[in-house]
C-alpha cells in the first residue's frame, strides 16, 4: 500500500456506559466487521431499500454495557442474520482478529469503531438478516477496493486497514493451524433469544 494511503487507528478506550462517552467526549462505539469465508471473500449487505450509501460490511452499533465480543455476536444475529445452526460455524483467532479502531461517520457524528475480522466456515452463501439489511454475498477484497465507489461512505479506511496489515491470509493460515476459537460460547443459546434480549438494551451513544 502507498504510504499516503496508510491507515492509522486511534487509541482503544474501553466504552460501556453513557459516562464514558461524556467524559472522552465520544459519540458512540461499535464495530464494523469483515465476515470471511473459507476463500478470503468477505460478506457485503445492502439497504433492503437501497439508498445512496452503497454496500457495506457487518456494522453494528454497541448496546449500553456490550463489551465488543457481545458488539459481534449481536452483529451476527441482527445484521447477519444468522441461526442456531450457524453458531459453531464463526470463529476468531485471537491476537488477530482485532484490527484496532477507526472514526466512523453516523448521522452528521464521528463514532469509534472496532474493526474486526471474525472466519465463516460454513456453507451458505447469504443469509437471512433480521433488520433492514439483506445480503449480497462474499467478495474478494481487491474486488471491493477496485468498486470502492459503490461503497457506503465511512467503510473504506477499515478495508485498506486490513489490506495492509495483510489480515485475512493470516487469519486463514491461523484457521487452518487450529488456532481459532468459537465466537459463539454458549451452547444454551438461540439465536432469537440473544437477538430478542439484545433489542431491549439501548445503544450506546451520546447524541
Amino acid at each position: 500500500m502507498n504510504p499516503e494511503n496508510r491507515v492509522d487507528t486511534i487509541p482503544y478506550t474501553p466504552l460501556h456506559t453513557y459516562k464514558d462517552l461524556e467524559r472522552k467526549e465520544i459519540a458512540g462505539i461499535g464495530v464494523l466487521l469483515l465476515v470471511i469465508n473459507d476463500a478470503g471473500n468477505i460478506y457485503i449487505v445492502e439497504e433492503k431499500n437501497p439508498t445512496k450509501e452503497g454496500y457495506n460490511i457487518i456494522a453494528e452499533t454497541s448496546k449500553y454495557g456490550e463489551f465488543m465480543a457481545d458488539t459481534v455476536r449481536g452483529a451476527l444475529t441482527e445484521e447477519v442474520g444468522v441461526d442456531d445452526q450457524d453458531f459453531r460455524d464463526f470463529q476468531y483467532v485471537p491476537q488477530q482478529s482485532y484490527q484496532g479502531r477507526l472514526l466512523f461517520p453516523k448521522n452528521g457524528q464521528q463514532l469509534h469503531a472496532d474493526i474486526v475480522v471474525i472466519a465463516y466456515t460454513g456453507n451458505k452463501k447469504k443469509f437471512n438478516s433480521r433488520n433492514e439489511v439483506k445480503g449480497v454475498g462474499f467478495k474478494s477484497l481487491r474486488e471491493i477496493l477496485d468498486d470502492s465507489d459503490q461503497l457506503r461512505p465511512g467503510i473504506l479506511p477499515a478495508l485498506q486497514l486490513v489490506s495492509q496489515n495483510n489480515t485475512i491470509p493470516k487469519i486463514m493460515e491461523s484457521i487452518k493451524n487450529g488456532r481459532a476459537k468459537l465466537v459463539f460460547i454458549d451452547e444454551r443459546l438461540t439465536a432469537d433469544l440473544y437477538f430478542n434480549q439484545r433489542q431491549q438494551k439501548p445503544d450506546l451513544l451520546n447524541y
